[in-house]
C-alpha cells in the first residue's frame, strides 16, 4: 500500500493519501492537482534499487531539491512544508516535523535507514518488492506532435524532456505494418521515417502535425501508454555492456568465491536484486489532463482504454488529474460494470476520487446504504450545473 502525506507544498495545504490502483484527482484551476499528481510520481520513482539511484548521483544532494528542478517546483516548499511517502521498498520524509510520529508502516527489522541531508531521511526495504516503470504524461504532451526535431530539446532532465525520450522509444513500435488503433476512433497512427501519420477510415492519410488538436493530444498519450503497459513487457531488453560486466562478476563470485551457505544466499539475493532492476515489474502512470481537446464521447472511451490496459497483465497503476465532470460521472459506469463482461472496469477497493479545493482534499467516494453499493459522489459537481440552469431560468 503506498501512502502520500503533503503539508503545505505549493497550493496543497494538508493531504493524507492511502493510494489505490486507480487514483483520480479533480478541482479548479491552480487547486493543487498535479501537486499531488507531481509529488506521487517522483516518489514512486524513489522506489528504485538503491544501487541505481547512487549511479545516478541523486544522493549527491537533496533529493527534494531533484523533485523540485525535475517537475519545475520551484517556489513550492516553505519553511513548514513537509512530505511523507511510503511505497513498495521505500519510505521518504521531508521535513518531518520534531516530535511528530512517523507514520512508518515497515517492521523495524525490514529496512535501513539512509540519512541524505538536513531535513531527509530515506528507509530502503532489504527485500524489494517492485520495480515500477514510472510514466509521467504531462499536460504539454502535444508538443510532440506539432514541434520538428525535438530529439534536440534538452531542459536540464525535466519531466517533459523525460515524456519526449519515452515518445521516441514508444513510437519506434508502430510501424505502417503494425499501425495503431485509436481508441475506436477509427483512425490508427504510425511513423515512418521519424514522420508520425494519421490513417483515416476512409484510406486518407495525415501528418500528424496537420491533424485536429484532439488527435494531436490523445495520439502521444495512447501511444506511450500502449506501449509501456503492454509492448515494452513483451520484448527482450538487451543488457548494455556495464550491466552485463556486473552481471558477470556477480556470476564469477557465485560460482569461485562462495564457500558457505550463507555466502552462496548472499550471492543470490544480490544476483536476483540487480535482475529486478534491469526488469520492470509493473508502470505506474500518471497523466495529467486527459479529456484535452476531446468531446465528451472521445474522454469516455480514453477512460475506458486507461482503465484496460492497467486491468491487463502487469499490475499497473494510475493516476489522473482533471477538469472534467464527464469523466468523473462515467467512473460510476465502471464501477457497475463486471468484470467478466468488460476489460474496463473498476473495484471500489481500487479507486480513489479526491475534489481538491481551498488547499484540502475532499474524498468522493460514497456507499450507497440503500442499493448496497458503492459510488462517486458527482453531487459537487452537478451543483455548479444547476446554479447555471438556475440562471438561465431567471433569465427567460
Amino acid at each position: 500500500m503506498q501512502r502520500v502525506i503533503i503539508h503545505n507544498v505549493g497550493p496543497v495545504k494538508d493531504a493524507d493519501i492511502r493510494l489505490k490502483k486507480i487514483n483520480v484527482f479533480i478541482g479548479p484551476q491552480s487547486s493543487g492537482k498535479s501537486t499531488v499528481a507531481k509529488i506521487i510520481a517522483f516518489c514512486s520513482w524513489l522506489e528504485k534499487n538503491k544501487h541505481e539511484l547512487d549511479e545516478s548521483n541523486l544522493f549527491a544532494n537533496s533529493v527534494i531539491d531533484k523533485m523540485v528542478s525535475y517537475h519545475r517546483m520551484e517556489g513550492y516548499l516553505s519553511g513548514d512544508s513537509y512530505i511523507f511517502y511510503q511505497g513498495d521498498n521505500i519510505a521518504f520524509a521531508y521535513n518531518w516535523p520534531k516530535g511528530k510520529a512517523m507514520p512508518m508502516e515497515f517492521e523495524e527489522n525490514d529496512y535501513n535507514v539512509s540519512h541524505l541531508v538536513e531535513k531527509e531521511v530515506l528507509f530502503f526495504r532489504l527485500e524489494r518488492l517492485s520495480n515500477p516503470k514510472v510514466l509521467y504524461i504531462p499536460a504539454e504532451r502535444n508538443i510532440v506532435s506539432v514541434v520538428p526535431n525535438l530529439r534536440k530539446y534538452d531542459d536540464s532532465k525535466d519531466s517533459l524532456q523525460s515524456f519526449i525520450v519515452d515518445w521516441f522509444e514508444a513510437k519506434r513500435s508502430f510501424k505502417k505494418e503494425s499501425a495503431l488503433n485509436l481508441i475506436d476512433l477509427g483512425m490508427r497512427y504510425y511513423t515512418d521515417n521519424d514522420e508520425d501519420y494519421i490513417q483515416i477510415e476512409e484510406g486518407k492519410t495525415i501528418k500528424l502535425r496537420n491533424a485536429s488538436s484532439g488527435l494531436q493530444s490523445v495520439t502521444p498519450l495512447i501511444t506511450v501508454a500502449d506501449y509501456m503497459s503492454n509492448g515494452m513487457y513483451e520484448q527482450e531488453r538487451p543488457f548494455s555492456v556495464e550491466e552485463q560486466d556486473v552481471l558477470n562478476k556477480l556470476l564469477h563470485d557465485l560460482a569461485v568465491e562462495s564457500s558457505s551457505t550463507n555466502d552462496i544466499s548472499d550471492m543470490k539475493r544480490r544476483l536476483t536484486g540487480f535482475l529486478q532492476g534491469k526488469v520492470y515489474s509493473h508502470t505506474q502512470f500518471v497523466v495529467e489532463e486527459p479529456e484535452q481537446n476531446l468531446y465528451p464521447q472521445e474522454q469516455y472511451k480514453l477512460v475506458e482504454y486507461l482503465t484496460s490496459i492497467i486491468n491487463h497483465g502487469k499490475q499497473h497503476r494510475l493516476t489522473l488529474t482533471t477538469h472534467s465532470p464527464y469523466i468523473i460521472n462515467f467512473l460510476n459506469v465502471l464501477l457497475r460494470r463486471r468484470p467478466e463482461d468488460y476489460e474496463s472496469y473498476v473495484s471500489h477497493d481500487n479507486l480513489n476520487v479526491y475534489l481538491i479545493s481551498d488547499g484540502h482534499l475532499t474524498d468522493m467516494m460514497m456507499h450507497n446504504q440503500a442499493m448496497t453499493k458503492w459510488a462517486v459522489d458527482t453531487s459537487v459537481l452537478n451543483a455548479a450545473m444547476e446554479e447555471i440552469a438556475d440562471e438561465f431560468e431567471r433569465l427567460v
